[in-house]
């Protein structure tokens, strides 16, 4: 198995961002102590992170369907993201 990438968020998640490809690949969101917050397959990983740390578009609402669901927010215990192409 390929090794993944580590970026420590150490506060800047906007700068961690831009660190992550905007290729395909799978990603990781860890938390404290390394634990696993949420893993996923992705064919963007910079918009699957960024939709996982509270910095995605927020979806247009659709008439006649229920509102969407508010962004997910992992970042006030998320400390790295990992991921491999």
């Amino acid at each position: 198995m390929p090794p993944l990438t580590r970026i420590d968020l150490d506060g800047d998640v906007k700068a961690a961002l831009s660190r992550v490809p905007a290729r395909a690949g799978v990603g990781q969101v860890l938390g404290p102590n390394g634990r696993n917050l949420v893993i996923g397959r992705s064919a963007n990983l910079r918009k699957w992170a960024a939709g996982h740390l509270g910095r995605a578009r927020p979806p247009k609402p659709v008439p006649g369907k229920l509102p969407p669901r508010p962004p997910t927010d992992l970042t006030p215990i998320a400390a790295a993201i990992r991921w491999v192409e």
